[in-house]
């Protein structure tokens, strides 16, 4: 009988699927199981989701200032908004992302659900001046992204941009929002948030 020289034995840790987990650095992920859906954000920022919409109502009174309306319209779980972050690094709350799914009712071609999009964004009731849209190609799958400038309430006005994108019978849109003299520093960082998307359904 012979044998064989041993072998070292090599075991690798297991992975779990986590709601909320670090990625790459200075960033955070953010799972949302009942909305179908995960984005990462600087690690700075917080999330919420319907599910801890009620408790961030009643223990963060900072946040309730700011997002009430939003905090409220997650918790009640009946509207289109599946979750909100939030720059909770400073000292005010000014950069927010809001993500939205919304049935799409009938069948359409992309070119049309494009121009459909493009006018939701039109015809938003707070814009101030013009919307600068372009179709853009995300690992999610193809979009849009509008520029636009909005009118928030008591607050001025904001800059914002919006990525419209696509998924079964449902449209997802991330909304995020910014003080206008922090546009064009914020660009890369909602550009890359928005890459980070991914469906999970």
């Amino acid at each position: 009988m012979s044998w064989s020289d041993p072998q070292a034995i090599v075991a690798t840790k297991p992975t779990f699927s986590i709601v909320r987990d670090a990625t790459s650095a200075g960033t955070k992920a953010f799972r949302v199981p009942a909305g179908g859906f995960s984005i990462s954000v600087p690690s700075s920022w917080d999330g919420v989701s319907r599910s801890t919409a009620g408790v961030a109502l009643k223990t963060k009174p900072r946040l309730a200032a700011r997002l009430g309306t939003k905090l409220n319209n997650l918790a009640s779980g009946t509207s289109a908004l599946r979750f909100v972050a939030y720059d909770s690094g400073g000292a005010s709350i000014s950069t927010t992302l809001s993500v939205q799914a919304s049935a799409d009712r009938g069948a359409y071609a992309q070119s049309a659900w494009v121009k459909r999009a493009t006018a939701e964004a039109n015809g938003l009731k707070n814009r101030v001046g013009p919307v600068a849209c372009a179709q853009v190609s995300l690992p999610a799958g193809a979009g849009v992204r509008c520029a636009l400038t909005v009118r928030a309430q008591g607050r001025g006005n904001e800059a914002a941009v919006l990525y419209f994108l696509r998924h079964r019978n449902a449209t997802y849109s991330l909304t995020f929002t910014s003080s206008p003299a922090a546009r064009a520093a914020n660009a890369g960082l909602f550009a890359a948030a928005a890459r980070s998307f991914r469906f999970t359904l």
